[in-house]
């Protein structure tokens, strides 16, 4: 069954900064963070990644995110990681550039409903440390949507009610053995087929996994079903 492996295309954070007498700030800094930084000052992240080795006519059994943890988040903390806007995962966070640290922090944490999370309240970033999560929802579905919608998904991490300690984890710039993967499992129907032709006759069949077709050209044409 094979696996794939994504790496970030363009990852970053940004964040709420009313305690700066600013209503949002984009980040320059490196590093993802996820939670509270200071009272009234939150940080939400999120992740792109390019779907061009995905199959499009893959069928999705499980697809987890890699997370390292730089830096642990507040000991009560809960997080969410959910798609990035809608449709979920679609919007290309790098044309939400400029001024618009509000439109990708909301697109982080607030737009949508619950149908665009995959986890939900998890503790997993209070401690160190390599982090394999398994997404749940609809994931998949999601995925193969934005893939022949846009050829991309974006994820998104925020802690839950933004009142806990932000966890750090290592960006796209800290190396593969540190930045985030989304790890795809997935099959693909296999066909297999025959054909012959002597000038007169072709002759062609079809196997698609339980069922094949046959066709006969000749001076006439047949096409039936074989089960």
């Amino acid at each position: 069954m094979p696996v794939l492996q994504i790496p970030p295309a363009q990852d970053s954070h940004d964040g709420n900064g009313e305690s700066t007498g600013l209503t949002y700030v984009c980040s320059t800094a490196l590093y993802l963070n996820a939670g509270m930084v200071a009272t009234k000052k939150y940080l939400t992240t999120y992740m792109k990644f390019l779907l061009d080795n995905l199959p499009s006519d893959a069928s999705i059994s499980q697809v987890r995110i890699r997370l390292n943890v730089r830096s642990v988040g507040g000991s009560a903390g809960l997080w969410t990681v959910r798609g990035y806007g809608l449709p979920s995962g679609q919007p290309d966070p790098e044309l939400d550039t400029g001024n618009n640290c509000e439109l990708r922090y909301t697109r982080c944490c607030v737009e949508g409903t619950s149908g665009n999370k995959y986890l939900e309240n998890i503790t997993e970033f209070r401690t160190f440390g390599e982090k394999w999560l398994i997404l749940g929802g609809n994931i998949a579905q999601d995925i193969m949507n934005a893939k022949s919608g846009v050829n991309r998904f974006t994820l998104a991490v925020h802690e839950q009610g933004q009142d806990d300690q932000y966890a750090q984890f290592y960006d796209y710039t800290s190396g593969s053995a540190y930045w985030e993967i989304l790890e795809i499992t997935y099959t693909v129907e296999a066909a297999v087929g025959y054909s012959y032709s002597n000038g007169l006759v072709s002759i062609s069949v079809l196997a698609l996994m339980r069922n094949a077709i046959l066709s006969v050209c000749g001076r006439g044409l047949m096409e039936k079903w074989v089960e």
